[in-house]
């Protein structure tokens, strides 16, 4: 079966295209959009980030760790009653930040990863957030406030972005959507059968592959969550972010090491001393030069937002991989079937939306890409 996907589904680019600046930054566009960056990781995939001090980018803890299955199943305990644990970080070395309205790979980096943040989790159910420390400063982009303390409400309107994959197939364009819903916050299950944890929220049609990590921004421009997992690209509901809240000690931690400000959401700080749902304690990695701080999992079926991104300038999508990536989507299929696994008869809330394939394969590396939502 074919998926239709769009990035940012139901989005609209942020300029009209190019970049005006030498490093790739924009000249004249939205500042609250340039604050979204591209994430290229070294296995060919991106996802997105949003800088929250010129050397920081809060982003999905499954985009800087690796996990030992794509099967997740979250419950509204922020347990995983499926196979995916985090195992060993990515090297944040291998982890290349992007600025502008296009991801091009030709370009130099505007920065690395030195260092990865997130609580202390082995699975990614209820705390897929993490802080990416950079090697150094970003220039240009004006970083984003966080909603730290504060709730987020069914109802409340916001703002999705990122760098995910198009109908059309291309990926690397950075889009928004307007008036994303907030259709519940955990921990619950809710209407769409869509159960969240303690510090998730579901949202309406939103994110689709590539946009893991993006930011869901406030109507003030604060960033309330990540994106974290959801369904197929093109359902009304089901769309899992990460909320900000409840991570103070990962964001405590990151100041530390680089004595950056990150600004907080207009009357957010009013809420500091309401009572959150704290996520574990940090650990402070296994010893490696590379280590990041761990941090926890999830549930749905793991990222929302695997994309590949091909050499040289992204968002030119070939007609060979789409062929592969639905052939390995009626593959895939055809499993389910045999296992006797139908997503729209599955009404166990701690169940996955099903596994997809995540839209491309890397040629070079012969390597098929799959993922669950």
């Amino acid at each position: 079966m074919e998926h239709a996907a769009s990035a940012i589904v139901g989005g609209v680019p942020d300029g009209d295209g190019g970049t005006d600046a030498a490093d790739g930054s924009d000249a004249g566009v939205d500042p609250i959009a340039d604050a979204v960056v591209a994430i290229a990781l070294d296995d060919g995939h991106i996802c997105s980030g949003t800088l929250v001090a010129p050397d920081i980018v809060l982003t999905a803890r499954h985009c800087v760790s690796n996990t030992t299955s794509l099967e997740s199943r979250c419950t509204a305990d922020g347990e995983d009653t499926g196979a995916a644990q985090f195992s060993d970080d990515k090297p944040p070395s291998t982890l290349r930040i992007f600025v502008g309205r296009t991801l091009d790979l030709r370009r130099a980096p505007a920065a690395l990863g030195k260092k990865a943040l997130y609580a202390d989790a082995s699975v990614p159910c209820n705390t897929d957030l993490a802080l990416l420390v950079l090697d150094r400063r970003v220039a240009g982009p004006k970083p984003l406030p966080v909603r730290l303390y504060g709730p987020t409400r069914s109802g409340e309107t916001l703002r999705a972005i990122g760098y995910g994959r198009t109908e059309t197939g291309s990926i690397g364009e950075r889009r928004h959507r307007d008036n994303v819903r907030v259709l519940a916050s955990g921990p619950t299950v809710s209407a769409s059968q869509t159960a969240l944890g303690s510090r998730e929220i579901e949202t309406s049609q939103s994110f689709c592959d590539g946009d893991s990590g993006g930011p869901a921004l406030s109507e003030a421009g604060a960033v309330i969550g990540v994106a974290s997992r959801g369904p197929e690209c093109t359902e009304a509901a089901g769309y899992v972010y990460t909320t900000v809240t409840g991570f103070g000690a990962v964001f405590d931690e990151a100041k530390k090491l680089t004595d950056s400000a990150i600004a907080l959401e207009p009357g957010d700080a009013e809420h500091s001393e309401d009572p959150a749902p704290d996520p574990p304690a940090l650990d402070q990695g296994d010893g490696r030069a590379d280590a990041g701080t761990h941090a926890p999992s999830y549930d749905r079926g793991l990222p929302a937002s695997c994309s590949f991104a091909p050499p040289g300038r992204a968002g030119q999508g070939t007609a060979s991989s789409w062929a592969l990536a639905l052939a390995l989507t009626l593959i895939v299929a055809s499993v389910r079937r045999a296992l006797s696994v139908d997503r729209r008869s599955v009404r166990d809330p701690s169940n996955m939306r099903g596994i997809r394939a995540c839209a491309a394969v890397d040629a070079s590396r012969s390597t098929e890409i799959t993922r669950a939502s």
